[in-house]
């Protein structure tokens, strides 16, 4: 733990860029989860030439399902008045991971 210490790195970041909805889907984007199931539709081009080659040169096509984003995500908004000054920040939160994930479910709750 004392040699990590002493090897600390700062890194000066900038405040005084804002956070867009772009910058928002390219943070949301590490966060994909990529799988294959269903049909197999789409041509796997190193199956097929290894399968091919293995086959002393006949063409045997291989196939693969198709990737998708297999993330579920699941958002609390809070819109009680102490998040008021944050509201364009929700919303554009909101926006991005609309695009970005099929399976989102969000919600919506007020403190009292």
């Amino acid at each position: 733990a004392v040699k990590v210490w002493d090897q600390r790195q700062f890194r000066n970041l900038d405040d005084s860029v804002e956070l867009g909805t772009r910058n928002i889907k390219v943070a949301l984007r590490r966060l994909r989860q990529f799988a294959r199931t269903g049909a197999p539709t789409e041509l796997d081009l190193d199956g097929t030439v290894k399968a091919t080659a293995e086959n002393a040169g006949w063409l045997d096509l291989k196939m693969r399902p198709e990737r998708h984003n297999a993330a579920k995500v699941l958002i609390f908004f809070d819109i009680g008045g102490s998040m008021d000054p944050f509201i364009r920040s929700c919303e554009e939160l909101f926006s991005a991971a609309r695009t970005e994930f099929k399976h989102l479910e969000y919600f919506y709750f007020h403190n009292c």
